[in-house]
């Protein structure tokens, strides 16, 4: 058993930067060196589902850097301005504690 695996609705402090993998982009950004996003991990509709799975796979003070397809980010929907329908993402994730 990993024990240092983040356990369901264990409250967790994420930072990210969410870009755009064309041009690289940056249009989502929590934490580094600002306020840090605080989450129940489990918690639904508060990530995007690629973030959760990040989360999943990473243990305290570990950082990644993930590819997201559409489906796992914004799907149909985007982001209207920075994102359009159906965009994969590259996002940078820490697990800050």
């Amino acid at each position: 058993i990993d024990t240092n695996r983040v356990q369901y609705r264990q409250l967790v402090q994420l930072s990210w930067t969410g870009r755009r993998l064309e041009d690289g982009q940056v249009f989502d950004e929590q934490g580094f060196g600002k306020a840090t996003f605080p989450w129940s991990f489990g918690t639904p509709d508060q990530l995007v589902k690629g973030l959760e799975a990040a989360v999943s796979l990473l243990r305290e003070g570990q950082e990644g850097r993930f590819i997201l397809p559409s489906s796992l980010a914004f799907g149909g929907k985007g982001i209207p301005g920075p994102l359009e329908p159906w965009t994969p993402v590259l996002y940078t994730v820490r697990l800050e504690a």
